[in-house]
């Protein structure tokens, strides 16, 4: 039976391209027709498609219904993007992103480089196409060859990775990653579903992380797998209505991000996968945003059994497109944990109200215990190709504490970033380069217990690193036809809980403070100096799956101020395989 269905799957990827989305033929054509998105299907999550749409952006005037700070991006949202149709090259554009009408196959004549196995005929192209251009199984309808009735496309996943280290306790590393992921539109329904299964042996810095938070790194829950190894398992999804221009109802088991930086302060992508419902509202240049998500905490599931209590987050952002250039944006979220909600871990209907001031309803009702925050962002285009940008997070607010801010006072609990990027569009290419900084305050995100702090599954759902710290980083990613180069670097200052809570962990009850409410800086109690280096090339094999060739290498140390002072080994680790890059990997913690 797996011999009979082995053959059948290799001849159905051996049959060429145009029986399900293309035609065998080549029409011929006086001009490049302009590119067609997917009507209303979502992104993947990953910096390599953010790659592009911020660079096409930053490159010329944009409509002010584009914001770049909510992502997951939309495809539809590329049809609103101004082109320049003169000097654009179409081969510039990101995998994933477009279909190719039957029309529209007059590009391949024009970047044969592109397109392997251009003018190959018959079967050979059909497996050229397979290999390099094309899902492995697409299905499409349209009408009149103009509206798309329905599209779906089925791929596999793969992270086949393989790697070294130097300086740890083991020095081989693998990854072996095995998945499907569906994807496609139906009408004004978009959908995509994944799942996956992983096992692998991690760098040493890594795995004593995982052994801590008992996931891997936002992935899913690990298990022991061989000689130091994990073995877990991961599964997204989201279904999308959207039945008209104004709003957009979302559905899903998956990540969000609420910013335009490298990180978010507000909500990012950092965690492991969770439950939530999304209403997106635009009209003109404003968008509005509410999420209604629950999340789990397992910090205390061993005193109950095993049992996972649940807590729920309600959150607002309004974004509004001042000019083409300016973008300001406000948000107000709020934590209920099981025992906000009279350990019942059931929502209380007061919060579904999409447009209600949380804090001001928990003092009308008399009911004041959830964990409210604040915040906002702001986003400019200096010049072309140059944009600032900064958030603010906060997590409670005291004047009094305000004016102690020298002696340290514990509730100064704020977060900020600011950022420069500068991106652009070349023939065949796009760049980018992120200058960031970021400062948590002791004891922000964390609240009188886990039931209630910003974490979902012992992961916080902002920055990686928790609380008490500063950090500067850069990052670039270019990207010249299907070449693509990364550069990340990070240094930062961060704080321990060694003895005693110093605020440096969210997941520990801010009540519980011993040294009482003054001398809370950056670092704290037990002070580490850390940073990361990684760089990375590879070359994108298919360009609609995103399948691609990578190698780099990953540098990273870390230095006690306090506990043992000198300096620590770098750990190194070089690593080659195999990706289909479906979400980002924090390994730069």
């Amino acid at each position: 039976m797996t011999v009979k269905l082995f053959t059948l799957g290799f001849l159905f990827f051996l049959i060429p391209s145009n029986i399900f989305a293309q035609a065998d033929s080549i029409p011929e054509s006086d001009s490049i027709p302009k590119l067609r998105t997917a009507r209303y299907a979502t992104m993947p999550l990953t910096y390599l498609d953010d790659l592009y749409v911020q660079s096409v952006y930053l490159a010329g005037t944009q409509n002010k219904r584009i914001h770049l700070g909510i992502k997951p991006y939309r495809y539809d949202m590329m049809d609103r993007m101004e082109w320049d149709e003169e000097n654009f090259d179409w081969t510039a554009a990101p995998f994933r992103q477009f279909h190719l009408r039957d029309d529209d196959f007059a590009m391949i004549n024009t970047q044969p480089e592109f397109w392997p196995g251009n003018y190959a005929s018959g079967l050979r192209r059909g497996i050229h196409n397979k290999l390099f251009n094309s899902s492995l199984i697409e299905l499409r309808e349209s009408k009149n060859n103009r509206h798309e009735r329905f599209n779906i496309t089925i791929n596999p996943i793969l992270n086949l990775e393989l790697g070294t280290e130097r300086n740890a306790a083991w020095k081989s590393n693998y990854l072996n990653t095995r998945g499907i992921w569906v994807n496609g539109n139906i009408g004004k329904f978009s959908f995509y579903s994944m799942v996956t299964e992983n096992q692998g042996r991690f760098p040493q810095v890594y795995a004593l992380q995982y052994q801590r938070s008992r996931n891997a790194l936002g992935w899913g829950w690990s298990r022991g797998f061989k000689d130091n190894g994990f073995d877990f398992s991961q599964a997204m999804a989201e279904i999308n209505y959207t039945p008209n221009n104004y709003f957009s109802f979302t559905l899903g088991h998956s990540k969000q991000f609420l910013g335009e930086g490298y990180r978010s302060l507000i909500l990012s992508d950092n965690a492991m996968p969770y439950t939530f419902f999304r209403l997106e509202t635009t009209l003109g240049s404003l968008k509005y945003i509410n999420i209604w998500s629950t999340h789990l905490d397992d910090t205390r599931s061993a005193q109950f059994g095993g049992i996972n209590y649940r807590k729920h987050t309600a959150t607002h952002l309004l974004s509004w497109n001042i000019t083409k250039k300016w973008n300001i944006n406000v948000f107000e979220s709020i934590v209920l944990g099981s025992d906000t909600t009279r350990a019942t871990g059931n929502w209380d209907l007061h919060y579904l109200n999409p447009i209600i001031f949380y804090r001001t309803l928990e003092y009308s009702t008399g009911f004041t215990t959830g964990n409210a925050m604040l915040g906002g962002g702001t986003g400019y285009t200096i010049t072309k190709g140059l944009r600032a940008y900064a958030q603010i997070f906060i997590d409670d607010f005291k004047m009094s504490a305000f004016r102690e801010w020298k002696d340290g006072n514990w509730l100064n609990l704020y977060a900020w970033q600011f950022g420069l990027k500068y991106a652009g569009v070349f023939p065949r290419g796009n760049f980018s380069v992120t200058l960031e900084h970021n400062t948590v305050r002791p004891f922000v995100y964390s609240h009188r217990s886990s039931f209630t702090n910003y974490a979902h599954l012992n992961d916080p759902l902002a920055h990686p690193w928790g609380s008490g710290f500063r950090e500067l980083l850069l990052h670039t990613q270019f990207r010249y036809k299907r070449l693509y180069a990364e550069l990340f670097v990070n240094y930062g200052e961060a704080g321990f809980n060694a003895m005693i809570n110093t605020g440096n962990d969210l997941f520990v009850s801010y009540n519980d403070r011993p040294l009482g409410d003054l001398g809370y800086f950056i670092p704290n109690g037990n002070a580490v100096r850390k940073g990361n280096l990684r760089l990375s090339g590879g070359y994108i094999i298919n360009i609609s799956t995103g399948l691609m060739f990578e190698a780099g290498i990953r540098l990273r140390f870390e230095k006690h101020l306090v506990l043992n002072p000198g300096p620590n080994l770098p750990y190194i680790w070089i690593f080659a395989g195999l990706r289909t890059p479906l979400m980002n990997r924090y390994h730069d913690l």
